[in-house]
Protein backbone atom coordinates (compact mmCIF):
# COMPACT_ATOMS: atom_id res chain seq x y z
CA UNK A 1 0.00 0.00 0.00
CA UNK A 2 1.60 3.12 -0.94
CA UNK A 3 2.22 5.52 1.47
CA UNK A 4 0.16 9.38 1.42
CA UNK A 5 2.46 12.36 0.43
CA UNK A 6 1.69 15.30 1.95
CA UNK A 7 3.08 18.49 1.75
CA UNK A 8 5.13 18.28 4.75
CA UNK A 9 7.00 14.96 3.85
CA UNK A 10 7.59 16.55 0.28
CA UNK A 11 8.69 20.42 1.71
CA UNK A 12 11.62 18.07 4.32
CA UNK A 13 12.52 16.26 0.82
CA UNK A 14 13.08 19.15 -0.82
CA UNK A 15 15.77 20.08 2.11
CA UNK A 16 16.93 16.58 2.67
CA UNK A 17 15.91 13.20 1.57
CA UNK A 18 16.84 11.73 5.22
CA UNK A 19 14.69 14.11 7.14
CA UNK A 20 11.52 13.15 4.15
CA UNK A 21 11.95 9.31 5.67
CA UNK A 22 12.02 10.97 9.24
CA UNK A 23 8.58 12.64 8.58
CA UNK A 24 6.74 8.97 7.20
CA UNK A 25 4.02 7.72 9.92
CA UNK A 26 6.15 4.49 10.43
CA UNK A 27 9.43 6.28 10.98
CA UNK A 28 10.32 7.58 14.86
CA UNK A 29 12.18 11.13 15.05
CA UNK A 30 12.22 13.63 17.36
CA UNK A 31 11.68 17.21 17.00
CA UNK A 32 13.82 19.67 18.25
CA UNK A 33 13.00 23.05 20.19
CA UNK A 34 14.36 25.05 17.38
CA UNK A 35 12.18 23.65 15.10
CA UNK A 36 8.90 24.11 17.36
CA UNK A 37 9.83 27.82 17.48
CA UNK A 38 10.27 27.84 13.52
CA UNK A 39 6.84 26.12 12.97
CA UNK A 40 5.32 28.65 15.72
CA UNK A 41 6.71 31.83 13.62
CA UNK A 42 5.52 30.46 10.59
CA UNK A 43 2.08 29.30 11.80
CA UNK A 44 2.06 32.81 13.01
CA UNK A 45 2.70 34.48 9.86
CA UNK A 46 -0.06 32.06 8.08
CA UNK A 47 -2.39 33.59 10.46
CA UNK A 48 -2.23 37.15 9.98
CA UNK A 49 -1.79 36.37 6.06
CA UNK A 50 -5.04 34.40 6.51
CA UNK A 51 -6.54 37.63 8.40
CA UNK A 52 -5.45 39.95 5.77
CA UNK A 53 -6.85 38.12 2.74
CA UNK A 54 -10.58 37.71 4.67
CA UNK A 55 -10.40 40.95 5.01
CA UNK A 56 -10.89 41.34 1.33
CA UNK A 57 -13.50 39.63 1.04
CA UNK A 58 -17.25 39.72 1.59
CA UNK A 59 -18.22 37.65 5.01
CA UNK A 60 -20.74 35.76 2.89
CA UNK A 61 -18.25 34.69 0.22
CA UNK A 62 -15.56 33.43 3.12
CA UNK A 63 -16.03 29.72 3.84
CA UNK A 64 -14.20 27.08 6.31
CA UNK A 65 -15.75 23.56 4.76
CA UNK A 66 -14.26 21.20 3.20
CA UNK A 67 -13.38 21.20 -0.85
CA UNK A 68 -16.35 18.96 -2.17
CA UNK A 69 -19.03 21.64 -0.04
CA UNK A 70 -17.20 24.26 -1.68
CA UNK A 71 -17.20 22.98 -5.36
CA UNK A 72 -21.14 21.79 -4.98
CA UNK A 73 -22.61 25.49 -4.62
CA UNK A 74 -19.99 27.75 -6.18
CA UNK A 75 -20.96 30.77 -4.40
CA UNK A 76 -18.00 31.02 -2.28
CA UNK A 77 -14.07 32.74 -3.08
CA UNK A 78 -12.16 32.37 -0.43
CA UNK A 79 -11.36 29.28 1.87
CA UNK A 80 -8.88 28.84 4.72
CA UNK A 81 -6.70 26.25 5.07
CA UNK A 82 -8.59 23.64 3.52
CA UNK A 83 -7.50 19.87 3.38
CA UNK A 84 -7.56 18.86 0.12
CA UNK A 85 -6.90 14.96 -0.63
CA UNK A 86 -6.27 12.31 -3.17
CA UNK A 87 -5.40 8.25 -2.84
CA UNK A 88 -2.19 9.41 -3.12
CA UNK A 89 -1.36 13.11 -1.81
CA UNK A 90 -2.53 15.31 0.35
CA UNK A 91 -2.22 18.85 1.22
CA UNK A 92 -3.55 21.61 3.77
CA UNK A 93 -3.55 24.17 1.19
CA UNK A 94 -3.13 27.53 3.17
CA UNK A 95 -5.97 29.34 0.89
CA UNK A 96 -8.19 28.85 -2.15
CA UNK A 97 -9.14 31.63 -4.07
CA UNK A 98 -12.18 31.09 -6.34
CA UNK A 99 -11.74 32.90 -9.74
CA UNK A 100 -14.46 35.19 -11.14
CA UNK A 101 -14.42 34.31 -14.63
CA UNK A 102 -13.33 31.15 -15.10
CA UNK A 103 -16.39 30.05 -17.54
CA UNK A 104 -16.43 26.65 -19.08
CA UNK A 105 -12.54 26.54 -19.22
CA UNK A 106 -10.32 23.66 -18.73
CA UNK A 107 -8.61 24.99 -16.09
CA UNK A 108 -9.64 24.79 -12.41
CA UNK A 109 -11.87 27.40 -11.22
CA UNK A 110 -10.17 27.47 -7.67
CA UNK A 111 -6.03 28.89 -7.21
CA UNK A 112 -3.99 27.74 -4.32
CA UNK A 113 -2.35 30.52 -2.50
CA UNK A 114 0.68 29.33 0.05
CA UNK A 115 1.54 31.87 2.29
CA UNK A 116 5.58 32.34 2.96
CA UNK A 117 7.40 34.01 5.49
CA UNK A 118 10.55 34.82 4.21
CA UNK A 119 10.96 38.02 1.93
CA UNK A 120 12.64 36.13 -1.00
CA UNK A 121 10.42 33.65 -2.27
CA UNK A 122 12.77 30.55 -3.43
CA UNK A 123 12.34 27.52 -6.01
CA UNK A 124 11.20 25.56 -2.69
CA UNK A 125 8.55 27.60 -1.95
CA UNK A 126 7.44 27.53 -5.81
CA UNK A 127 7.54 23.50 -5.91
CA UNK A 128 5.27 23.33 -2.74
CA UNK A 129 2.52 25.92 -4.51
CA UNK A 130 3.05 23.63 -7.33
CA UNK A 131 1.98 20.50 -4.76
CA UNK A 132 -0.87 21.96 -3.85
CA UNK A 133 -1.91 22.74 -6.75
CA UNK A 134 -1.37 18.97 -7.78
CA UNK A 135 -3.03 17.86 -5.12
CA UNK A 136 -6.11 20.49 -6.07
CA UNK A 137 -5.71 19.06 -9.18
CA UNK A 138 -6.15 15.22 -8.93
CA UNK A 139 -9.39 15.75 -6.50
CA UNK A 140 -11.14 18.33 -8.87
CA UNK A 141 -9.70 17.08 -12.03
CA UNK A 142 -8.38 20.30 -13.30
CA UNK A 143 -5.38 21.69 -12.64
CA UNK A 144 -5.30 25.65 -11.85
CA UNK A 145 -3.40 27.91 -14.23
CA UNK A 146 -1.90 29.23 -11.82
CA UNK A 147 -1.10 30.02 -8.10
CA UNK A 148 -0.34 32.74 -5.48
CA UNK A 149 2.18 33.05 -3.40
CA UNK A 150 2.23 35.89 -0.36
CA UNK A 151 5.43 36.71 1.04
CA UNK A 152 7.13 38.90 3.72
CA UNK A 153 6.74 40.89 6.31
CA UNK A 154 4.81 43.29 3.66
CA UNK A 155 2.56 40.30 2.28
CA UNK A 156 3.24 41.25 -1.20
CA UNK A 157 1.73 38.65 -3.79
CA UNK A 158 3.47 36.43 -6.38
CA UNK A 159 1.98 34.66 -9.15
CA UNK A 160 3.11 32.03 -10.14
CA UNK A 161 2.74 29.67 -13.18
CA UNK A 162 2.18 26.37 -12.66
CA UNK A 163 2.72 24.47 -15.88
CA UNK A 164 6.76 26.04 -15.63
CA UNK A 165 6.54 24.13 -12.29
CA UNK A 166 5.39 20.48 -13.12
CA UNK A 167 8.12 19.39 -15.10
CA UNK A 168 10.40 19.82 -11.61
CA UNK A 169 7.69 18.97 -9.44
CA UNK A 170 7.51 15.43 -11.36
CA UNK A 171 11.66 14.66 -11.46
CA UNK A 172 11.36 15.77 -7.37
CA UNK A 173 8.76 13.12 -6.77
CA UNK A 174 10.18 10.41 -9.24
CA UNK A 175 13.63 10.73 -7.24
CA UNK A 176 11.65 10.75 -3.76
CA UNK A 177 9.50 7.18 -4.52
CA UNK A 178 12.44 5.55 -5.71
Amino acid sequence: MPILMTAEIFQAFLKCETKAYLKYPSASGVQSEGSDWQRRLIEDFQQKCAINLRSQFPEDELVGASLPQITENGKHRLMIDCLVQSREIQSSIHALERLTSHGRSKHNPYIPIRFIPSKKVTKHDKLLLAFDALALSMATGKMPPFGKIIHGSEQKNLRVQLAELSNHYALSVHRFRR
